[in-house]
């Protein structure tokens, strides 16, 4: 359903596509946005209020981000964790602010996630919101459900929420999903969209339908479609949406695309058409040719748009990639095609440079400025990243019009100290005044943990530029503790595994190289079976449902353990 979404976006583009090349001077800048093989297949324009969200982007798609807390967090099989934040008014007053409890099944996934807010009034923890997750024997989710609550009079009432429904083939590829919303009104959960897929024998993507909830006849209404063909080595030759004309009583395209690839697989030249309302058939009106090097880097993009009055193909556009020794691409431009002096014209230019290991450290925009016969920058980022891969510099560039160079606009800098186990204990934060040219402190938080390394406490400081110190605003207080049973002690595996879990009925055991005693307690700590067993399945089906402990014995001594939930 997001390739359907996006291809309707391009589809979109693709037919602006020489509008909006013309409208560059307007732009703040350019980019390129690839294929799957890394060229690029059109140009998006990036105004000023787009800035934040490209940067983000490289953030994400470059960088592994430890701010997430939940990346401090060690959860084990049937935990359960309490988050608990109080606000402080002094560094000795506080009140509870918000609580969150968080609870994972035998695999280790969470199952259930449920914020809390701390009403004053009632002196007590009223439920916000409620996150609930279910996996089949796959580990893949099934159902989530999203709820959200509010306290009204005396009782909590659901006042909003989202399901999804989730299902899988026997190769744990989706064929269904299905989004409802709850309706406050009716007090129930209503139908909003449903997507379904379709396979070939290869395993292809065939078919995409969206169907969408009709409340006058309380069924779903199939409203679009995307349709994929391939040709005998699979590789995709053909991809097209359709829309439901209820008008035409038919299906109407949107748009399509067609391909022609090399004996790798690559897209060498691809076709897109938009559909033709009087002659309801499709019609071409782009044309795309990419070229490659000997190890399949993309080199040269060129655009041609369809000129119905000569009736032939017309250059548009032209996009090129440079590497560096180590195949990363250091260097793009795009051109535009001037059929009046019969050349190509600069438009804009992206540089890239890299840091040893291979990530992003610098990303400069620029545009061709033909008064000046040079290039005026229009974006620069810039990032560094400490030896454990988080960021601890993020800079934010302007283009300074007089000087013709890069100035800092906004920036964010960071000090990260580490155990000696590697773990973040604290983190100063600073931002960039670009009036005054110098780092100001904003905030500062503390990580503690407790003895078997889960975090424990986190303390979050804000920067007091009156006094200048720090002033304590917030205390998270993190609790752990199993939902079922106590604790069993973890124990090294010798790459043994059992499954499924859940179980039915047959649970295999692997990875035994010698008969080893098998031992099966409910929760409470009574044995319900034993046998010797080596590498072979072992039928559950007299067990009662619930949670069991099995233990692996050798030489009367514990090997692995671990937790099943009997169905």
């Amino acid at each position: 359903m997001i390739r359907t979404i996006t291809l309707k976006y391009l589809c979109f583009t693709l037919l602006i596509l020489h509008v909006s090349l013309r409208l560059a001077g307007q732009a703040e800048y350019i980019s390129p946005i690839p294929d799957r093989y890394g060229a690029p297949v059109l140009f998006d324009i990036h105004f000023s209020y787009g800035e934040t969200t490209h940067h983000e982007e490289f953030l994400r798609n470059n960088y592994a981000i430890s701010q997430d807390r939940n990346k401090r967090i060690k959860n084990d099989p049937f935990s359960i964790i309490t988050i608990t934040e109080y606000s402080y008014f002094s560094q000795s007053d506080s009140v509870p602010e918000s609580k969150k409890v968080e609870a994972y099944n035998a695999t280790g996934l969470i199952s259930k996630e449920t914020d809390y807010i701390w009403y004053v009034s009632q002196e007590e923890w009223i439920k916000e919101r409620d996150e609930e997750w279910f996996y089949d024997t796959h580990g893949n989710d099934t159902l989530f459900v999203l709820s959200e609550w509010r306290y009204a009079g005396n009782s909590i009432v659901q006042v909003d929420g989202y399901k999804r429904v989730v299902k899988y083939d026997d190769q744990n590829r989706m064929t269904l999903m299905a989004l409802y919303y709850w309706d406050q009104d009716e007090n129930g959960w209503k139908g909003s969209e449903k997507y379904e897929t379709e396979y070939n024998e290869m395993g292809n993507l065939t078919v995409e339908r969206m169907f969408r909830w009709m409340e006058s006849s309380s069924e779903w209404l199939e409203v679009s479609r995307q349709i994929f063909e391939y040709d005998a080595q699979d590789h995709m030759v053909v991809e097209a949406i359709y829309d439901w004309d209820p008008d035409m009583n038919d299906w109407r395209g949107i748009c399509k695309y067609t391909y022609e690839n090399d004996a790798l697989g690559r897209d060498t030249l691809t076709i897109g058409h938009y559909w033709n309302v009087d002659t309801w058939d499709w019609v071409s009106i782009t044309k795309r040719e990419d070229q490659y090097d000997s190890i399949a880097n993309s080199l040269t993009t060129i655009y041609y748009e369809w000129d119905s009055t000569g009736n032939d193909w017309k250059l548009s556009s032209k996009y090129e990639r440079f590497f560096d020794e180590f195949d990363q691409d250091t260097l793009g431009i795009s051109y535009s095609f001037d059929h009046i002096s019969q050349s190509w014209m600069y438009e804009v230019k992206l540089v890239q440079t890299y840091d040893p290991t291979n990530r992003i450290s610098t990303y400069e925009g620029y545009y061709w400025d033909d008064l000046h016969n040079a290039w005026i920058g229009s974006s620069m980022y810039e990032w560094q990243v400490d030896e454990y891969g988080a960021i601890i510099l993020s800079i934010s560039y302007e283009w300074d019009t007089l000087l013709f160079d890069w100035y800092i606009y906004s920036g964010h800098f960071r000090e990260r100290t580490y155990d000696v186990s590697g773990k973040e204990i604290e983190e100063i934060s600073y931002s960039w005044d670009k009036d005054l040219s110098i780092w100001i402190p904003g905030s500062k938080v503390m990580w503690y943990y407790n003895k078997d390394d889960q975090l424990n406490i986190e303390v979050y400081f804000e920067w007091n530029s009156d006094s200048s110190e720090w002033e304590l605003i917030h205390k998270r207080f993190f609790t752990y503790r199993q939902g079922y049973i106590t604790r069993v002690p973890k124990l090294i595996p010798e790459t043994i595994f059992l499954f499924p879990n859940p179980v039915h009925s047959d649970l295999y055991i692997t990875g035994l190289k010698e008969p080893v005693k098998c031992s099966i307690y409910t929760i409470q700590g009574k044995l319900v079976m034993e046998k010797t067993v080596l590498s072979q399945s072992i039928d559950l089906s007299t067990l009662s449902p619930g949670i069991h402990i099995v233990i692996l014995r050798k030489d009367g001594k514990p090997i692995h353990n671990c937790k099943i939930l009997k169905k």
